[in-house]
């Protein structure tokens, strides 16, 4: 006869092995070879000592794809078991496969020991409850919006990748998670993580769309998504009415002069942050204050509303004057000026000289008598004397037939 050494099998991956953190739902398999490193053929194999949540694959050694049927391995032959540990609830686990078998001599087993944990799934979320509105905004404008993503699960959600935008939405900076997001790949369980996405319109009308974040929870691929919309309009256009410039005319020094300009918003966005910038002495909003007394502007103003502001014109010195109202004012997008020129120009007061000595000497007069003497007015002025009357005489002194001017006298019309 010829003596040779027992069957001797063994299991790789030596030493413990471990399935790791997996997820409450999840199916991990590991495929395991058995090696006869002995002289003789094994006969008789068999595998057991699995319980729940830890199974052979399939349910029966050596586990669907496994190739150790028969019971028997040849000296120096390998053949493979496929073990599958599928939790469903949380808990540590450690178990031992047992594979008995048949030396030659005697009945023998060989065991690995096999550890594992596991977690609820990771279930994302993301703020804001419905879908998202980034309300009425105007074209070319830039609108940020922080979304935080949470996950509530207890397992790492893992392969996170989100859904393309198509304009007017993008990640900002137009790469996932956008500038100041933090999200990545990954996002562990009872943690969160930002994206900031970006609206920003160039074509009027309502923009829907939807945020959308994939991910694996750790035993399948799941989708997690938040509505977003957006309404954009032309930006807002402020006008002021007017000739350019607007001539308040000749006004004597001391004196002023009124004039009501319209203000028109014919963009389609509200003005905003509505001021003046411009305006300096002699002209002012009247009374001193936007919109000027009797005018009504207010901040903002609607698109398609038109409101009127008061100037007033004060010459302080002779010339032309010139200045422009600057309408300073947020049309959405950003601070922009709408102009009206102005002028105005300053002259001395009217002011009426009388020729003659002081006092005027009629000389001597019988009693009964009369004498004419006649006086010249002159408008030393810059500006047209108006409302031009005599009086301040008595008897026996009186205009020329009894009215100024008198009779022959030139000062007529006011």
């Amino acid at each position: 006869g010829v003596g040779v050494a027992p069957a001797l099998l063994t299991i790789t991956p030596a030493a413990t092995w471990d399935f790791g953190a997996v997820a409450n739902g999840s199916v991990n398999d590991k495929s395991f070879t058995i090696t006869n490193t002995g002289g003789l053929t094994a006969t008789g194999i068999a595998g057991g000592g699995l319980a729940a949540p830890v199974t052979f694959k399939g349910g029966g050694f050596p586990g669907t794809g496994g190739t150790c049927s028969g019971g028997t391995l040849a000296a120096g032959a390998t053949c493979t078991f496929v073990v599958t540990y599928a939790p469903l609830s949380t808990a540590a686990m450690a178990d031992t496969i047992e594979v008995a078998y048949h030396n030659g001599v005697e009945a023998k087993q060989v065991t690995r020991d096999v550890i594992g944990s596991s977690s609820a799934p990771a279930v994302l979320a993301i703020s804001e409850t419905g879908t998202f509105s980034f309300g009425a905004k105007a074209n070319g404008s830039v609108t940020d919006k922080t979304f935080t993503i949470t996950n509530s699960g207890a397992f790492t959600a893992s392969a996170l990748a989100p859904t393309a935008f198509s304009a007017p939405y993008s990640f900002k900076g137009n790469l996932y998670p956008g500038s100041g997001g933090t999200c990545g790949l990954t996002l562990p369980g009872g943690q969160t993580c930002t994206v900031v996405v970006t609206f920003s319109p160039t074509v009027t009308g309502t923009h829907n769309s939807t945020l959308e974040m994939a991910y694996n929870d750790g035993v399948q691929n799941l989708t997690v998504q938040r509505g977003l919309t957006g309404v954009s309009s032309a930006p807002a256009v402020l006008t002021i009415s007017g000739s350019n410039p607007v001539d308040f005319g000749t006004i004597a020094v001391g004196a002023s002069a009124d004039q009501t300009f319209t203000l028109q918003n014919t963009g389609g966005y509200d003005a905003s942050s509505v001021t003046e910038v411009g305006l300096a002495p002699p002209f002012a909003f009247k009374g001193g204050t936007f919109p000027g007394t009797g005018g009504n502007c207010a901040t903002p103003i609607a698109a398609a509303a038109s409101c009127s502001i008061v100037v007033t014109y004060t010459p302080t010195g002779t010339g032309l004057q010139s200045d422009a109202i600057e309408m300073s004012y947020n049309n959405g997008v950003s601070v922009v000026l709408s102009t009206r020129n102005v002028q105005g120009t300053g002259v001395a007061p009217a002011n009426i000289a009388i020729s003659g000595a002081n006092p005027l000497d009629f000389g001597t007069v019988a009693t009964g008598g009369a004498k004419d003497m006649s006086v010249t007015l002159t408008n030393t002025g810059g500006l047209t004397a108006t409302s031009l009357s005599g009086g301040g005489i008595s008897a026996p002194f009186t205009f020329k037939g009894g009215g100024f001017p008198g009779t022959g006298g030139t000062c007529t019309g006011g």
